[in-house]
Formats: C-alpha cells, structure tokens, sequence
C-alpha cells in the first residue's frame, strides 16, 4: 500500500516552466546502453516478537540457514522484476522497454526484535501499519548510531492475525527512508511461498521510487502517467487475462512498467523530486571503461551520469541539453564527420574530479566544426588539455 506525505507530482510532459530537464518523459531508459544500470541499496530488517504470542504460528528462527536461503530467493525475485521487465497485458499506449536499467542491492540482513511494533500486518490498517514501522526506524535506525543512512530500511515484520496475507507501505512517494512489508514468515513455514513476498517488496520499491496505484478497488486513481490503463479498462482484479500485470496494481502477476513508469523512476533516481537519490550508490565516481557508441542522431534531453566515456561516429549528432557527467579519465570523441551539439547543457564531472574533455579523432579537424555551444551550453571541470571551447567561470 502507499501512503501520501504531500509531495508534488509532475504530469509527464505537462509543466515546460520547469524545462525539459525537469521532465519525467526526458528520463525513460528507452536506449539501454545510454543508460548505466542504477543500484540502490538497503537492508532487511527482520522482526519478530520477544515475548510469545498466542496465536502467533511456529516458533521464529530467523537465523536458520534454510531462512536465511529464502529470504534470498525473495531478495532475488524482487530485483529480477526490474531486470526483466514484461509487456502490459492490459492495452496501452506505452512502448516496452525490456530492462528498467535499476538494481535493487541488499546490502545485510539483520534480525531485531520488538514487542510493541512486530505485527507489521496492523490489522491491515495503513495508517497503523505507518506508525509502527516509523517507530522501528526511529528505535533501530535513528536511534543507532551505527545505523547506515545511505540504505533504504526495509522492516519485514510479521502478522498476528494476517496469516498468509501479503501487505505493506513506503515512507512515501519518492522517500529514500524506510519501507514495510510482512508475513515473510508465514510464507516460508507455509510451503515457502517466495513470489507473494517478492512482488511486494517490489511493489514498496516502486513506491519509493516515485510511483503511485494505477487503479483503486473499482476507482479510477490518477497516477500521472497516461499509458497505465485505469478503471474501468483495469477493473482492478486478482488474476486472469482481463486483469492487469502491472508492478503497481493489486494483482497476481506484478512484473510490468510502462514507459511513464520508468521514466519517473529515473527522474526521481536523479535527484529531481523526493530523497530515494541519496540511497542510490555512487558508482558514477569510478570509470569503468564503457564506452557509448552514437551512431545516429540523438538528443539527451535530461541528466545523465555515465560509467566511462562517448564515442560519436562519423554523420551523427549528439545533442545535451542538461547535466552530462563524465566519469575521471573519460573522454568524448568525436570521429570525422561526427557533431557534439551542447544545447543549454553542462558537460562536467560531479565527483570532485577532472574528466578527460572532448578531443577529436585527427588534428585535421576544426573544433569548431565539430562542437557547438548554445543556449549557454558550457563545459566544467575538464583538463587543461580540452579543446577550446565556453567555459564556466
């Protein structure tokens, strides 16, 4: 489930005051090379209750080595859905996009107990079910000073009356703090049942990653994305083919993203709405060595920050119009006959470092025919050796 804490949306392609670089549409990884996988991290937190509880099935044992195999096997099942996304199954105008270019990393299991906050289930009340996970994070998280506040804090708690029910929340839309979920371990001494928890793990991500319910029970929701079908197209039912297989539906088959979908991950992953970018890992410092290859026109209309460097063939055109950072040692080279248009963007490196600037493939190249700056287009934080070109001050 979610729940709302006031934060602003912006519908796809609608607010041109903010810019294209404030465009979701700008961010959907339609081109995955152009793309660098993003992971996040997080930790599990798995809780259970001290004292016994009547009722409460199985004796916890969290522990255990064939747990600790499922939790992974959960952990895993939850990543895969936006490693291999699906087609909708619902008609759409969305264009399918196979990767989401997102990695979900857990980074540790710890196991906690608590009396007071364990039933994460609630009743199935949301708003109770917020105000116990809030009061995990501040014991376990705030109140520890060997805390990680760079993860995303995962509560899996446990369901007194909630059997093998499948639920949970997220701090909010686009909030990089904390999630719950619960009944993990109800399914794993019922048959280990792994694909329930795993979808709503994911389901939570989606949340915090910026998405909303596409549909309500027989309501139509706005979830500012126009390519996710709502009621009465999506009739908001369990399984079967008239039912949706969206990742952020109530169904039994959540693997879908649209395009609008992906595209406000990544806009939000960037940094430009909400806090979930400071639980994205910073592997853009490092130079990997990659090398995206533009072979035709395009046209980068939002931030980018890539692995390695750009190579740009003879006849096509790259053009920047936001923020592109290039990694220490990367390099942008333009081969004859190739054009580097820097349309109001900034070609940098937000690492504190230095990147290699642009450098044309043969000194019979005139630079000026190569690489245009308009729009207050610039370049920042390149060597010294950089080809001429508009500098910030």
């Amino acid at each position: 489930m979610r729940r709302l804490l006031g934060t602003i949306t912006f519908v796809l392609g609608a607010s041109t005051a903010w810019g294209q670089c404030n465009d979701p549409a700008n961010y959907v990884p339609r081109v995955a090379e152009h793309t660098p996988p993003v992971r996040f991290g997080y930790m599990l937190h798995v809780v259970a209750p001290k004292t016994p509880v009547a009722g409460f099935q199985g004796q916890f044992s969290p522990d255990s080595a064939a747990h600790l195999e499922f939790l992974q096997i959960v952990v895993s099942g939850a990543a895969q859905r936006f490693k291999e996304n699906v087609p909708m199954r619902l008609p759409t105008a969305s264009e399918f996009i196979a990767d989401a270019r997102v990695r979900p990393v857990c980074e540790g299991v710890v196991f906690e107990y608590d009396d007071e906050n364990w039933d994460l289930f609630a009743e199935n009340k949301a708003g109770e079910r917020a105000r116990r996970a809030g009061n995990l994070y501040q014991k376990f998280v705030l109140n520890n000073p060997d805390a990680r506040r760079d993860v995303l804090h995962v509560f899996v708690g446990e369901g007194k009356n909630g059997a093998l029910m499948a639920t949970g929340i997220a701090c909010g839309i686009g909030c990089g703090t904390w999630a719950a979920v619960c009944t993990w371990y109800q399914h794993y001494l019922n048959g280990r049942n792994h694909w329930l928890p795993a979808m709503t793990l994911a389901h939570e991500f989606g949340h915090c990653m910026g998405l909303y319910h596409t549909v309500g029970k027989g309501t139509p929701l706005n979830d500012h994305c126009d390519d996710t079908p709502t009621y009465p197209q999506n009739p908001g039912c369990w399984n079967g083919d008239s039912c949706s297989n969206n990742l952020m539906d109530y169904n039994a088959d959540q693997r879908a993203l649209t395009a609008c979908q992906l595209g406000r991950i990544h806009y939000h992953i960037a940094g430009k709405q909400g806090d979930f970018h400071k639980v994205v890992v910073p592997d853009w410092c490092e130079n990997t060595a990659e090398r995206i290859v533009i072979a035709e026109n395009v046209e980068w209309n939002g931030d980018k920050k890539l692995h390695g460097g750009v190579q740009i063939l003879p006849g096509a055109t790259l053009t920047v119009r936001c923020t592109l950072h290039l990694p220490q040692g990367a390099e942008i080279l333009l081969r004859p006959g190739a054009k580097l248009v820097v349309d109001g963007g900034t070609l940098t490196n937000l690492c504190k470092h230095t990147w290699k600037g642009v450098r044309l493939a043969n000194k019979k190249m005139n630079f000026d025919d190569h690489v245009v700056f308009i729009n207050g287009g610039k370049i920042e934080n390149d060597e010294k050796t950089t080809s001429p070109g508009p500098k910030s001050k």
